[in-house]
């Protein structure tokens, strides 16, 4: 007879997924595509968010970048003028004259710098003399430029038509550069604020100052080109640093998203080659700050004053400032023209035009990584994650995950310091870790399911001490066949058939499941595993899938507690009309077949072979209430117990004869 607890047992086995099962792992599999989909979605869902985090990320490596190696390349070829707090002291008035402007630029351009650059638009005319004075010196220095600040837009629907009237000279300053690749270069509508127009012909150039902030206020890129009409119009500090270098706007290309190329430029040190510029398709380059505002060369716009009208000290401005590229702004307290950058807060704007300057000069530009090459890079990092799911335990898969984690943090980290490629790391390694929690969710609570459906399934079949290692170690448990030296026990109740016919079904199952509970805790007791019931009997094996050298001696002193027990609940039922239960147990020690077998559908952990037969034959053939060992188990107990040789017995079923023993009632001597 099968009961329903042995049913349960074998669906149990049938059950249970194994470690590399194909189920499981197609469903770890599905668990982390899922939960990387489901990131990249809220991160397209929510783009603000995500962009923001992303370039502070980014700023957290400028900070790391100047903790570790200090201020970056920096070119010593560039210099601020600053019309700061000292300057309005000293000059006593809250703005300087267009005289002062006009004397400064006098002196810049005796002290021999290649250009000056005027982030400040002289928009309307001042007094006619005042206005004269600045005219004339920037018409005999040659080298000065002003600033132009456009109506910009992403979207050319947008942009006004230039129906407004705007200087002139603004159409002489337009460039038509080689477009080897289309993009989406912001449109210009109709300049906002120029200078007025004497000032702008007798500049040598204008340049706009438009730049777009990032979702978070901040400015990291700044664009170098915008359309306006049929033609592009030039930023200022790329329009200063073109001619520096002597590259006219016929000897540039531009492929949008990729680069700008300045053929046959001529360096600083006299060595003639392209220089190439990282941009995006905006044709916005990522500005590398090489550290904060002071970095650079300053000099206070009323110390150029006094110093240019002495002659030591305008010798002392020549020796600084010989072929530099010098930039002219307001950066006292309350000026309006400050941002944040990745080390400020407060950065004075005109900072962007020399950090534009100083990469290009130094070529020490930054670059995003390709969005495809990002792509790859991220799959690659997850496809590692999920062979890693595959394959390793929880605990190592949560180790491992974390520190590949820590392997992309640190590849982000390198492709910045040493390469100067911005990687991203906000929405891949959210996704990565999403996937490794999700994950590991999955494989906890389906392992705990697992954990709990399997020791209530077998904790009647298991000593709890056993058990409990067989969670641990499932790899106990042979999956297959394998063979091993055993000993097993059979039992059975003698008359239990006629007893039962008379019975009352409750009354048949609870005696058998009293009987049985307490046979199972002695067998448990001595680290025995339950086989099977077979109608009042009981099939049970020692030595695995714990293994215990003296399995042997385990079975017959398991047996004898079972024998004295036996006759406790004898005493206790006969009084009450209860079961007389009288047993008899068989024991064989013998090379067996032990593992998980039967069909797919339903599974069973036992022993095989023919001394599992042998111990059967046994058991039917042992006097009532005694129990009967084979040779082989008594030459593995015969020091420690007690018996008595019943002779060689023909056994039911078997041809030859089998010299076996009995065990004394109390075991052992």
């Amino acid at each position: 007879m099968e009961t329903p607890l042995k049913s349960g047992v074998r669906s149990a086995v049938a059950l249970r997924p194994e470690p590399g099962s194909v189920s499981k792992n197609r469903t770890t599999l599905l668990v982390l595509v899922s939960s990387v989909l489901f990131v990249h979605f809220v991160v397209w869902l929510l783009p603000g968010i995500f962009e923001v985090w992303e370039l502070q990320a980014g700023d957290q490596l400028f900070r790391l970048r100047y903790y570790l190696t200090g201020p970056d390349t920096i070119s010593r070829s560039i210099a601020h003028v600053d019309i700061d707090n000292s300057s309005i002291r000293t000059l006593n008035t809250t703005f300087a004259g267009r005289e002062q402007y006009g004397e400064v630029t006098s002196i810049l351009s005796r002290s021999l710098a290649a250009s000056v650059g005027y982030d400040i638009i002289f928009a309307r005319k001042g007094g006619l003399e005042s206005d004269k004075a600045i005219v004339a010196a920037v018409r005999e220095a040659g080298n000065i430029y002003f600033p132009v600040a456009f109506t910009l837009s992403d979207r050319p629907s947008q942009v006004r038509q230039a129906d407004e009237p705007y200087p002139k000279f603004i159409d002489g300053m337009k460039w038509n550069p080689r477009i080897v690749r289309e993009g989406e270069p912001y449109e210009a509508g109709p300049p906002l604020l120029t200078v007025f127009d004497e000032l702008g012909e007798a500049a040598r150039g204008i340049g706009f100052i438009n730049v777009v902030p990032d979702r978070d206020g901040a400015f990291r890129r700044v664009p170098l080109l915008v359309k306006f009409h049929d033609g592009y119009y030039p930023s200022l500090p790329f329009r200063i640093v073109c001619d520096y270098l002597h590259v006219d706007p016929d000897s540039i290309s531009v492929a949008f998203g990729e680069r700008i190329i300045l053929h046959d430029a001529l360096l600083p040190d006299g060595e003639i080659r392209n220089v190439s510029i990282p941009i995006d398709e905006r044709g916005q380059v990522l500005v590398n700050y090489p550290a904060g505002w002071g970095i650079f060369y300053h000099f206070s716009f009323a110390k150029v004053l006094e110093d240019g009208n002495d002659p030591a000290g305008l010798e002392k401005l020549r020796d600084l400032l010989d072929g530099s590229l010098v930039v002219v702004s307001e950066v006292a307290t309350g000026a309006s023209d400050i941002g944040a950058t990745p080390y400020e807060t407060d950065f004075p704007l005109s900072g962007l035009h020399s950090s534009v300057l100083n990469m290009i000069l130094t070529g020490d530009y930054l670059r995003d990584v390709d969005p495809w090459a990002g792509t790859g890079i991220e799959a690659l990092f997850l496809l590692v994650i999920a062979a890693m799911s595959l394959h390793l335990r929880p605990l190592r898969f949560f180790v491992a995950s974390f520190f590949l984690v820590a392997v992309y943090d640190t590849v982000y980290v390198v492709a910045f310091l040493r390469l100067n490629i911005f990687v991203m790391l906000v929405a891949p390694g959210a996704a990565m870790l999403f996937a490794i929690a999700s994950v590991l969710g999955y494989r906890y609570f389906s392992e705990e399911r697992e954990k709990i459906f399997f020791r209530r399934t077998f904790e009647n079949y298991f000593s709890r001490p056993v058990l409990r290692k067989i969670m641990e170690r499932p790899e106990l448990l042979s999956l297959g066949g394998e063979k091993k030296e055993l000993t097993i026990l059979f039992s059975d109740i003698a008359g239990f058939t006629g007893w039962s016919q008379s019975q009352n079904p409750d009354i048949i199952k609870r005696t058998l499941n009293d009987y049985f509970e307490e046979m199972a805790n002695i067998v448990f007791r001595y680290d025995g595993t339950i086989d099977k019931y077979i109608g009042d009997g009981m099939m049970a094996f020692f030595g695995d899938p714990l293994p215990r050298e003296d399995h042997a001696m385990a079975a017959v002193k398991a047996a004898v507690d079972m024998q004295k027990k036996i006759r406790e609940l004898k005493e206790r039922w006969e009084p009450e009309g209860g079961l007389p239960i009288k047993v008899r147990i068989g024991i064989n020690t013998g090379e067996v077949v032990v593992g998980n077998m039967g069909s797919r559908q339903r599974m069973d952990y036992t022993v095989l072979g023919a001394n599992v037969n042998l111990a059967q034959r046994l058991e039917s053939s042992a006097p009532v209430e005694g129990i009967l060992i084979s040779g082989s188990v008594y030459k593995l107990v015969r020091n420690s117990v007690r018996t008595r040789s019943r002779g060689a017995i023909r056994l039911k079923g078997l041809t030859r004869k089998v010299r076996v023993y009995e065990v004394m009632a109390d075991g052992e001597r």
